[in-house]
């Protein structure tokens, strides 16, 4: 590029050509490092792995059919059906929103086996696993072909045999081959064209480091498939007609010209030529590249299984796949994902190890990898534990938070051509020296208990209005009512599936985490708001409100049935019983719900209010005495402002937004408390405490109560461990002044309970 003037390849002035004829040779020597014949394959420039993928979708989304009526009288449009991979890459993952024939994900090599069957079958069989409509016009199926979080390689015989099947099914649907991650270091054999896939996408920075830019082989017999997308960008048009009549006509004559937009990075692919003969010159091949790494690997997965604590822990918990071996390259890339545990059995955090890796010169890659379904399978995560570490503030790449007893996430180890074996005893010998005495932590889970008295201050208020959803943070400025069975409004709702008649848990419906209930005390009205990742149809509401209290004359339905028709039966865990409800008779609410989660539910209310589970037995008098101070500061005193710390409470709007929530913040609503409360340490740290608050168990009119002093981590912490591990405390009120919150014209009795009180434990 010093020596020659290099000029846009669209026109035919001398550096132009110049530009051409560079590029061309370029393809072509790409195409022969993949062992792909040009007769039959081309190759695409893209900006990278993920544009090539989305350069298929949507040319398949649009591809044009025939718009007929079929035997049925159903209107036949474009249907794409999707299938892929649990160990894909999250830019695969994302295809099936475009899915309106259905979407499938595989969840182990065997269950893609046993779909790709070598023998027709019966026509009314003849579907794809998750279609949802009767036909569909053209399906892809995509997978890596080596998983990015643990480096398993998957077979490579999937698109030919998909091929060659006899289904009509699968006649429709072509084949995406992610070779990103084993491009890098393994030889992609594209020589038999018939087993080949019908796209490959490619990322050539992974390959040579340089440079930044993708690449989509197709293969001839499938390209035109691509063709016929509707979008025509500069240089891929022979003629455009601009008017009230459009029309134009697209290059033919080369496919890559055809579906490369606008001007081509022309200097980035010259530089691919010089990373090509670089790469030549130096290692020779991609085969040997692939049995210096696979070496290399083997020797680091070795080592670093050996290590182990003082009493026998291993310090590394190593994500390996029952399929792959280390030292077998057909099998298993030079990665290795890892956890480093403590003697004790508990996780390091992953933002700890990076951080130390960084001051060592030692690159890692560390959190979700954009694997989400290889991370889910590796660690074991459910659906509903995904969305709680979610509410709870890990996000995609998140390194500092542990929810639970899993990990949110991975570390992970990469080895290339460049790899030698002193960089693997360096690593080996950092984690030894870091991880290996078994002493380290990340802090404690549970401070110091503390034999003098403290004074607290309220920091939040915390009540959660329908059973398994959302917390509601009350507002700084409302008093809230402590009633006989707790606070006011606290799990009084839940809801029913209509078929079964049994109450939705987080467990089984995930998304119940993401629905939102408020209490409007001024309208007295439960206001219901959604995550916006549920905002999904067109019909659904905005929200739903249902009145706290409901006269008698509105429990009427339009159909005529009276209130009694209206109670159900239904068992409550919580309870160990049966428990009655009022069941909603509004068909907007049913339908509100059953569009957002979608199961067939509505809203029910408890008629006994629900209060926490019975005291255990024993309950001694001479329990510890926790005591809230009736007055409270102005809630725009400077000291308000510093017991919180800086950090104020976060309502539905904050997980609605997607923001990141502070981490006291999420953990209060993980854990299911009702009451955060803050004091300062004898250097004035500011230190957390944690209340969930029961009924009125006292002839004194004190609340039983459990309470725990902890860090702010959800490490080892779920409400389960919460319920059985924190302290049973009396609590109780002091000094003069009662009144109310949801009703203020009346006087029920009730202590009330607000930000800003002091509190003395």
């Amino acid at each position: 590029m010093s020596n020659n003037l290099l000029g846009n390849p669209h026109s035919e002035s001398r550096s132009s050509r110049l530009s051409t004829a560079k590029v061309d040779d370029i393809r072509k020597r790409t195409l022969e490092f993949f062992h792909a014949d040009p007769r039959h394959f081309d190759l695409v420039f893209v900006m990278n792995a993920t544009a090539a993928v989305k350069l298929v979708v949507e040319a398949l989304k649009h591809f044009p059919v025939p718009k007929t009526r079929g035997h049925d009288g159903e209107f036949i449009g474009p249907r794409l059906w999707f299938g892929h991979h649990i160990e894909s890459h999250t830019s695969i993952v994302g295809v099936r929103e475009l899915a309106d024939a259905g979407q499938h994900c595989f969840e182990s090599d065997a269950e893609v086996e046993s779909w790709i069957r070598p023998a027709p079958c019966k026509e009314e069989s003849d579907r794809c696993p998750g279609q949802v409509s009767k036909t569909f016009q053209v399906g892809l199926f995509a997978y890596p072909g080596q998983s990015n979080m643990t480096g398993r390689r998957l077979p490579l015989n999937w698109p030919g045999r998909l091929r060659q099947s006899e289904y009509a099914a699968h006649q429709k649907i072509f084949t995406l081959l992610d070779a990103a991650a084993l491009a890098s270091t393994a030889p992609l054999d594209l020589s038999d064209r018939d087993a080949a896939p019908d796209f490959t996408a490619v990322s050539f920075y992974k390959i040579f480091g340089f440079p930044d830019l993708g690449g989509l082989i197709v293969r001839r017999e499938s390209a035109h498939i691509l063709t016929q997308r509707p979008y025509f960008g500069g240089g891929t048009v022979e003629m455009v007609v601009c008017s009230d009549q459009p029309w134009h006509s697209r290059k033919i004559d080369r496919l890559h010209e055809s579906l490369e937009d606008g001007t081509i990075p022309f200097h980035s692919i010259i530089g691919l030529g010089c990373a090509l003969d670089s790469h030549r010159q130096l290692y020779g091949s991609q085969e040997q590249v692939s049995r210096h790494t696979t070496g290399l690997t083997a020797m680091l997965y070795h080592q670093l299984s050996a290590l182990k604590h003082p009493n026998g822990t291993r310090v590394c918990m190593i994500y390996q796949d029952p399929a792959a071996q280390y030292g077998n390259s057909k099998t298993q890339g030079p990665i290795i994902a890892f956890n480093i545990q403590s003697d004790d059995g508990r996780w390091l955090r992953l933002s700890v190890l990076e951080n130390a890796a960084n001051e060592h010169h030692i690159h890692l890659r560390t959190g979700d990898l954009c694997n989400p379904g290889g991370l889910t399978k590796a660690l074991g995560l459910e659906p509903w534990e995904c969305i709680r570490n979610y509410t709870a503030g890990v996000r995609c790449g998140c390194r500092n938070i542990l929810v639970g007893s899993k990990p949110s996430g991975v570390a992970r180890v990469s080895l290339g051509a460049m790899s030698t074996p002193q960089d693997v005893q360096r690593f080996v010998a950092f984690i030894h020296q870091q991880y290996g005495s078994g002493k380290w932590i990340n802090h404690p889970l549970t401070p110091p208990i503390q034999s003098a008295p403290l004074e607290l201050r309220i920091h939040s208020v915390i009540v959660y209005p329908i059973r398994g959803c959302c917390a509601y943070w009350v507002p700084d400025d409302e008093p809230w009512n402590a009633t006989p069975t707790g606070l006011q409004w606290d799990r009084q709702w839940c809801l029913i599936h209509l078929q079964t008649g049994e109450i939705l848990k987080q467990k089984q419906v995930p998304r119940l985490m993401l629905v939102h209930p408020e209490i409007d005390s001024r309208r007295q009205v439960l206001r219901v708001t959604l995550h916006r990742s549920l905002m999904r149809s067109s019909i659904l509401a905005q929200c739903v409100e249902v009145p706290l209290y409901e006269p008698e004359e509105k429990i009427i339905s339009p159909i005529g049935r009276n209130r009694e028709n209206s109670i159900r039966e239904v068992w409550d865990d919580s309870r160990c019983s049966t428990a009655q409800v009022l069941l909603s008779q509004s068909p907007e609410i049913a339908s509100f719900f059953t569009a957002a989660l979608g199961i067939s539910c509505t809203l029910a209310k408890f008629i006994q209010p629900l209060s926490l589970p019975e005291p255990p037995e024993g309950l001694s008098e001479q329990m510890r005495q926790v005591t809230v101070c009736r007055g409270v500061e102005s809630p725009g005193s400077g000291s308000d402002v510093d017991s919180r710390g800086g950090i104020a409470p976060s309502g539905p709007a904050s997980l609605i937004s997607g923001r990141h929530r502070p981490r006291p913040i999420a953990l209060a609503e993980t854990l299911r408390v009702n009451v955060a409360l803050t004091s300062k340490d004898w250097v004035g740290d500011q230190k957390w405490h944690f209340l969930r608050m029961g009924a009125t168990l006292f002839e004194d009119g004190c609340h039983l109560a459990r309470m725990k002093s902890m860090e702010i981590t959800a490490e080892m912490q779920t409400p389960e461990t919460f319920a059985t591990t924190s302290p049973v405390v009396k609590l109780g009120w002091t000094n003069s002044g009662k009144g109310m919150a949801a009703d203020p014209g009346e006087d029920s009795g009730c202590e009330v309970i607000r930000t800003g009180q002091v509190v003395h434990a």
